[in-house]
């Protein structure tokens, strides 16, 4: 029994000794990006801030064009695009009030959206939904129609994977599904129209 044991044990020594001359596997090189990122995160935060902060005090500036208003205010968005919802939220819709002011119906189209997709990974679908419901397809160019589509898909998508309700994930897998085919034909006539 004993040369059994010392056998074992002379091949757990040999492939531990083998396993740590091998290089890093992949997912030990990718755990160790994530630790760094992790680790940096206060950083990241403390930067992101700043930027906040830079930007809400450009908003102060009244010289500044529609346009330059209309840019901090993205700038804002995607600042707090990932990091606090409700702020992101906040600063789309002042964003849509300013464009439906300034009667730029395409940059408001594409700001609700962009908030129908935030609403849509939040879980609020009826927020997503209402705002879909809202936009005129009809008065969209090709371009913003997929961006449409695209909403649409993401809302249904979202329905069908996190539903408990069987019938709405039916109906929504049919919905995503019927989407991602407009999304297809869309980008098919485009390709065909851009040769």
């Amino acid at each position: 029994m004993k040369p059994i044991l010392r056998l074992c044990l002379l091949a757990v020594v040999s492939l531990t000794a083998a396993c740590s001359a091998e290089p890093q596997s992949e997912l030990d090189l990718a755990l160790q990006e994530l630790d760094k990122a992790i680790a940096l995160r206060p950083q990241a935060i403390e930067l992101k801030k700043e930027r906040i902060e830079f930007n809400r005090a450009a908003l102060a500036n009244e010289d500044l064009a529609y346009r330059q208003i209309m840019e901090i205010m993205e700038g804002l968005i995607d600042e707090y695009d990932k990091y606090q919802l409700d702020s992101t939220i906040q600063w789309t819709w002042r964003a849509i009030e300013l464009a439906t002011r300034r009667n730029d119906h395409k940059r408001a189209d594409e700001l609700r959206l962009r908030t129908s997709k935030l609403y849509s990974a939040a879980g609020f679908y009826g927020e997503a939904e209402a705002i879909l419901r809202s936009i005129d397809t009809l008065a969209m160019s090709p371009a913003e129609i997929r961006n449409y589509y695209a909403a649409a898909h993401s809302y249904y998508r979202e329905m069908r994977e996190y539903s408990a309700d069987t019938h709405i994930q039916q109906q929504s897998a049919k919905k995503e599904e019927y989407y991602i085919n407009r999304l297809i034909d869309t980008e098919g006539d485009w390709f065909e129209k851009h040769k």
